[in-house]
């Protein structure tokens, strides 16, 4: 009898001993993101897959509606992943991020963690003073969407991988027009309402906003302000178009001409559109463009030893089905067209444009800087809300540019 208990003790003790251990490794690892539907739904399907394929920890989900950045600083109701964008990046140097550079050291080649398999300058958006602090999992490049039947209707030829500033002025002039004879325009050629980024027009021109050394601003030099001066003819206020008015929802409803969009926006059946690289300076012969950067960063609170593996095995998910990957293993037609079967006919688009992408710099002071940027400079410029010159306007705001550099 007593051989007995002793038998049922032990096999009890066994039995708490593996839950326990199952307990222990089924760790929940949170992810927390901005509320949207559209990204809510595509995540609940990466991270389904994710779960189904371990045992070792479970991936939970915490969409955020609000100021997604106040989330991050208040410490993110216990989140251990963030899912962030460059603009976010920032907040790594105010210490809300931990580093990832054990978590992501010696991987194999071509894997997740493999760092050099990435496109050199998104990983600069991540690494930050030789430290990483983000994983990208999305670079999606800004490309030109060109209303087909609007060109072909005005006897235009369409834009080649090779058309300029020039080129672009002069389709936004040709298609622009007062079709039913009422006194207003009701048809735009292109609008530079704040979108595209007048960063991509900046950087092609030679200049830049914020200087190398990040103690300064270059947003005077004469490239830079010849850049702003081209972004500016294409405002909303010069073309008489209402600042309500959605330039992309225009441009979908067939009335603009020429839209710069992300290289993943989906136009189906918005008419005949196609793709073209952004058109690059007449002078340098640049065709760089923005690129808009995701990120994964961990938590400075998060001390969960699922974590790490959770990070890549979700960042590996996103980069193989959200269609923009930033790795470079991945940046060829065969791979590309595979991972965006509804996008194969623009893959040498897509590509030659990811090779021209650039993020911004990031730096600790980047959100009032940037605060100052798009509300004491861009915004005036395309309003018309400044009767100032270009070069003028540059001059007023540059002081207040670089005191948010220091």
């Amino acid at each position: 009898m007593k051989i007995f208990i002793k038998k049922l003790i032990s096999i009890a003790i066994a039995v708490l001993a593996v839950a326990s251990f199952g307990a222990y490794a089924q760790q929940t690892v949170t992810i927390a993101t901005r509320a949207n539907p559209q990204i809510d739904a595509q995540l609940k399907q990466i991270i389904d897959a994710v779960n189904a394929s371990t045992t070792d920890y479970r991936i939970a989900h915490t969409p955020i509606s609000g100021d997604f950045q106040a989330h991050i600083k208040s410490g993110g109701a216990g989140a251990d992943i963030y899912w962030v964008n460059q603009e976010d990046m920032s907040l790594a140097l105010q210490d809300h991020y931990q580093s990832l550079n054990m978590c992501m050291a010696h991987k194999p080649r071509y894997t997740v963690g493999d760092m050099s398999d990435y496109y050199s300058q998104i990983i600069e958006t991540g690494v930050i003073n030789q430290i990483m602090y983000g994983l990208p999992i999305v670079a999606s490049p800004v490309v030109a969407y060109i209303n087909a039947d609007l060109f072909t209707k005005a006897g235009l030829s369409l834009p080649t991988r090779y058309w300029t500033w020039d080129d672009l002025k002069d389709a936004s002039q040709a298609l622009t027009k007062d079709t039913n004879g009422d006194g207003r325009i009701d048809q735009w050629g292109f609008v530079a309402d704040g979108w595209p980024p007048p960063q991509m027009f900046i950087w092609q021109a030679g200049g830049d906003i914020v200087g190398g050394g990040l103690g300064s601003s270059p947003i005077d030099s004469a490239p830079s302000v010849a850049a702003l001066d081209f972004y500016r003819s294409f405002s909303p206020a010069g073309q008489q178009l209402s600042r309500n008015v959605s330039v992309e929802q225009l441009f979908r409803e067939g009335q603009v001409g020429i839209f710069f969009g992300s290289s993943t926006e989906n136009f189906a059946g918005q008419g005949n559109v196609v793709m073209q690289q952004v058109p690059r300076n007449p002078i340098t012969h640049k065709h760089t463009t923005f690129a808009w950067t995701e990120l994964l960063a961990m938590s400075k609170n998060s001390n969960n030893p699922a974590a790490c593996e959770a990070i890549q095995a979700v960042g590996d998910r996103i980069q193989q089905t959200m269609g923009a990957s930033p790795r470079t293993s991945h940046g060829t037609a065969q791979k590309y067209a595979a991972l965006n079967p509804s996008k194969s006919g623009d893959t040498e688009t897509v590509l030659n444009s990811m090779q021209q992408m650039r993020s911004p710099r990031i730096f600790a002071s980047q959100a009032s800087f940037d605060n100052v940027f798009w509300s004491n400079l861009i915004t005036p410029l395309v309003s018309g809300e400044t009767n100032l010159t270009t070069a003028q306007l540059v001059a007023q705001v540059k002081p207040l540019l670089e005191s948010n550099l220091r």
